[in-house]
C-alpha cells in the first residue's frame, strides 16, 4: 500500500513538474538576428547611421573581434545616431531582446540620458556598459529593433552580441501587447494631422481596443496590422504638417496665369528663406484646400 502510494505521487510529482517546464521554457531565436555580433566588420542586415566598428577592447561588452560604436571628445554630445534591423516571419507572441550597450560620458559620475533600446514604440533606457533587455510582444509577425540616441547627453555609444528569446505564443500575450501599442497610437491623436489620416487612426483604435480582453490570435494581428498601418500613416502626416508649418517662413512668389478649367497648373517659383531648404516644389491635391507634401507633390 505504501509503495503503490509513493509510486502514485511520484508519478504526479514528475507530471507537475513536466508541466512546469514546458510552461515556462523559452526558446533563443537568435537566428532571427542577421549578423547579430558584427564580427564580419560588416553591417549586414542592418541600416545604421552615424557608426563605425572597433575593434578594441575598450567596451566591456565586446563579444568576438568587433562591435559598433558612435565616439565623440567628452567636451562635446553625440549626434542623433541609430543601428536598427527590421525582422520578419516571426511568431506573434511575447519576446526577450537583450543587448551588450552602453550610453557614457566619460570621466562623468552621472548617467548620460538620451539613448534607448528599442523594438517597434516599446524602448529602454542605456547608461552604464551592461547587458539591457526588454520585453515585448509581436502582433504582426515582425518588429523592427535597435539602438538610438536622440537629444544625447554622453559621448560614447556602442553595442554589440544581441540576442532574442521567444517567451511563449501565448493569445493572452498578444492581447496584453495591443495595450502599449494603443497608448502610442492614442499619443499621436493629439499632433497636427489631415483630418482623413486622424480619422483613419481613431477607426483603428476603437477597433483594437475591442480585442484587448477577448480577441483571438487571428482578430489580433488584423486589429493591430490596421493599426500600425494607421500610426505610419499619420506619423508622414505629422512630419509634412511640422514641414510645411514650422521654422521660417519661405518668401513664395508664384505666377498666377493659368487656364480656366485646365487639368494642369503652370506656375514658376521663387523661394528666398534663412532656413536650410531641403526640398522645393508644388504641393496640390483636388479634395485638401491647404495641400502640404503628404499629399501630391512635383518639383519640376
Amino acid at each position: 500500500m505504501m509503495s503503490v502510494f509513493i509510486k502514485h505521487r511520484s508519478t504526479a510529482f514528475l507530471l507537475l513538474l513536466a508541466v512546469y517546464v514546458c510552461a515556462f521554457a523559452q526558446t533563443d531565436v537568435t537566428s532571427a538576428i542577421v549578423n547579430p555580433d558584427f564580427d564580419g566588420l560588416s553591417y549586414a542586415g542592418w541600416q545604421q547611421q552615424g557608426l563605425q566598428f572597433q575593434t578594441n577592447n575598450d567596451f566591456t561588452g565586446k563579444k568576438g573581434f568587433a562591435y559598433v560604436e558612435r565616439w565623440v571628445s567628452k567636451t562635446s554630445t553625440l549626434p542623433d545616431s541609430y543601428i536598427r534591423q527590421r525582422l520578419t516571419g516571426l511568431a506573434n507572441g511575447r519576446y526577450t531582446l537583450t543587448v551588450s550597450a552602453q550610453h557614457i560620458l566619460q570621466d562623468s559620475n552621472s548617467p548620460a540620458t538620451g539613448a534607448v533600446v528599442f523594438a517597434d514604440w516599446q524602448q529602454t533606457e542605456v547608461t552604464s556598459a551592461a547587458d539591457y533587455s526588454l520585453t515585448f510582444d509581436v502582433l504582426t509577425g515582425d518588429v523592427t529593433i535597435g539602438l538610438r540616441t536622440e537629444g544625447s547627453k554622453g559621448n560614447w555609444l556602442a553595442c554589440d552580441n544581441w540576442r532574442l528569446t521567444l517567451v511563449g505564443t501565448d493569445v493572452a500575450y498578444q492581447r496584453s501587447g495591443l495595450a502599449p501599442l494603443i497608448a502610442t497610437a492614442q499619443a499621436l491623436t493629439t499632433e497636427a494631422m489631415d483630418a482623413s489620416v486622424l480619422a483613419d487612426l481613431q477607426g483603428a483604435i476603437a477597433a483594437a481596443q475591442r480585442y484587448t480582453s477577448t480577441g483571438t490570435a487571428a482578430n489580433i494581428s488584423s486589429a493591430a496590422t490596421t493599426l500600425k498601418a494607421a500610426m505610419q500613416a499619420a506619423e508622414r502626416s505629422t512630419f509634412a504638417v511640422r514641414t510645411t508649418t514650422s521654422g521660417t517662413v519661405p518668401t513664395v512668389v508664384t505666377d498666377s496665369r493659368y487656364a480656366r478649367g485646365a487639368t494642369a497648373i503652370f506656375a514658376r517659383s521663387t523661394v528666398n528663406s534663412s532656413a536650410a531648404i531641403l526640398e522645393q516644389g508644388f504641393c496640390y491635391s483636388t479634395s485638401n484646400t491647404s495641400p502640404t507634401v503628404a499629399d501630391p507633390r512635383t518639383t519640376r
